[in-house]
């Protein structure tokens, strides 16, 4: 079987891999998640070792991998210092919208979404595939575009 007949009959696993990775957002499509894990398999069929691995779970990982390589591009942030405060996390993430204090990045308010579904640092990190240190500093600049929200009303 040639490669674009092995892509073509994979097509559905590639999709599949990619919605379990997509999240809603402005920076990229998930038809751009598509692509790139479809160039990785493209590229990565050279590679196939069928006594390694079967024909799905190599295409599983390579398209995976190639799509967190890629969100973790899209979502690279500067360090925030971490400032201590007396308010909670839940305080925070509890009961209100904090995407409407939100004017960061798109990751931020992806993460202000997660921690309002009530996930640890640690899920939010796996989810997005960001660096605990990074899902660390986005928590803390979340608290601080609060506090100043509501210390201005």
């Amino acid at each position: 079987m040639n490669k674009e007949q092995l892509i073509n009959d994979n097509i559905g696993l590639v999709r599949k891999v990619a919605h379990g990775l997509y999240i809603n957002n402005h920076i990229f499509d998930f038809e751009d998640l598509v692509q790139i894990g479809l160039l990785a398999v493209f590229k990565g069929l050279d590679k196939f070792d069928e006594s390694r691995a079967s024909l799905s779970t190599f295409i599983t990982i390579c398209a995976r991998n190639e799509m967190i390589k890629f969100l973790k591009k899209q979502f690279r942030l500067k360090s925030y210092p971490s400032s201590e405060t007396e308010y909670t996390e839940q305080e925070y993430f509890s009961d209100i919208d904090v995407t409407e204090f939100m004017d960061g990045s798109s990751l931020d308010n992806l993460v202000a979404k997660l921690k309002m579904q009530g996930l640890s640092m640690r899920e939010i990190s796996e989810r997005t595939g960001c660096s605990m240190n990074i899902v660390k500093n986005s928590v803390s600049k979340i608290k601080k575009q609060i506090r100043k929200c509501l210390d201005d009303e």
